[in-house]
């Protein structure tokens, strides 16, 4: 049967993808104590003395990170047990998710990448066992341990290749160690030093080339995370691009494309906090222009989801700029001000909140003047011309 993903389509993907999982802490928690259970088991062949000795050792080691953790999560999992439980044994982990998971982990969306990857750390957790055993067994118990706790624990959207990933960050830098390893081993069977060197190199264009970096490394892109680059590296597989709203761009950012890149600075107002509902970083990837976010509040109601009121203590965003500061003449450096009359939502009959702009566009046009540009999905005032 199909992950969930495609069965239900982006709706469901998307929907959970700005859900908190409140399971993160809590799978992360083997990775963090399975290291008691390793040194607790691995003495077993010592004498008893020692044993008993190194046991001890450990009980005091745990008390000392056991007694934090159960400070910090007992009132969490007090508070909110049916939320907690509810997240667990609502999904489960399958071969094609497992499987785009490694990719992502690798970095990749090449299956013959991943397998001269995977192929490297066999060799390199090969040769690092030959020099100490006891190291690869401990991260294999470590990273192994904490994957089989994560599916036995089944937590919600598993199933979705950047959830998984993510629960196994942890292991990460350990698999990449073993890569190294095993790479560092076969350039060492290059017996001209030139010819390794130019072998690493011409490695190093090449994992640059079949990786996801040129494909967001434009000038500029100031959404480098946002889900429609990581998600999946795999676009054919990326609900963030197979799915997004069919609507035409308007025609203003494709005059800015003819711009200079990075030569002209909009405010795009309004926004969320959630990536599958504001169109910003397909707009720049057309317009090629800095952006900063506009905050509506209180200009077009007071908006709490995302939003912080103008003036708050301890704020300093450099890329935000509340609405009411630009109706002061504080244009924060930009050149236009754009106004989004309606929610770009991903799915398209997904239930988004959104200001009235259309009502408070009267106020905007008192202090600005009319628009340079308007049509059904935006209303765009130049700043500068007002200024």
């Amino acid at each position: 049967m199909a992950p969930r993903a495609a069965r239900g389509g982006v709706g469901v993907a998307l929907r959970h993808r700005n859900r908190p999982c409140r399971l993160a802490a809590s799978d992360h928690v083997a990775f963090t104590l399975l290291p008691f259970a390793y040194y607790a088991i691995a003495p077993a062949s010592q004498r008893e003395h020692g044993r008993r000795r190194t046991i001890l050792s450990l009980l005091c080691l745990g008390a000392a990170v056991g007694v934090p953790l159960v400070v910090a999560l007992a009132p969490p999992i007090i508070a909110s047990t049916a939320q907690l439980t509810g997240k667990a044994g609502a999904d489960s982990v399958t071969l094609d998710s497992a499987y785009r998971t490694a990719l992502l982990m690798g970095g990749f969306a090449s299956p013959w990448a991943l397998a001269i990857e995977a192929a490297l750390f066999v060799v390199g957790a090969i040769g690092f066992a030959r020099r100490d055993a006891d190291f690869v067994a401990y991260i294999g118990v470590l990273c192994i341990g904490t994957g089989i706790a994560i599916v036995v624990a089944r937590p919600a959207w598993i199933q979705h290749p950047l959830v998984f990933a993510r629960y196994m960050l942890p292991a990460l830098p350990f698999a990449l160690l073993f890569v190294a390893e095993g790479a560092v081993s076969v350039v060492a069977r290059l017996r001209r030093p030139i010819v390794g060197a130019g072998a690493v190199a011409l490695a190093a264009l090449l994992l640059f080339r079949i990786g996801p970096m040129p494909g967001y490394l434009y000038f500029p892109n100031q959404f480098m995370g946002h889900a429609r680059f990581q998600f999946d590296y795999d676009d054919a597989h990326n609900p963030y691009v197979l799915e997004i709203p069919r609507e035409p761009i308007p025609a203003f950012y494709r005059q800015l494309a003819k711009r200079p890149p990075g030569s002209v600075t909009l405010i795009e107002a309004p926004w969320r906090l959630e990536s599958n509902f504001i169109p910003f970083p397909w707009y720049q990837a057309v317009h090629r222009q800095f952006v900063k976010i506009g905050l509506v509040t209180p200009i077009c109601g007071v908006r709490d989801f995302g939003e912080y009121p103008p003036g708050a203590p301890g704020l300093r965003f450099r890329n935000f700029v509340h609405l009411s500061d630009i109706l002061a003449g504080k244009n924060a450096g930009a050149d236009y001000l754009v106004m989004h009359r309606k929610a770009w939502k991903t799915p398209p009959d997904a239930d988004v909140e959104w200001p009235a702009v259309d009502a408070c566009l009267p106020a905007i046009v008192a202090n600005l003047g009319p628009p340079m540009y308007r049509d059904e999905s935006i209303v765009v005032f130049d700043l500068q011309a007002h200024r």
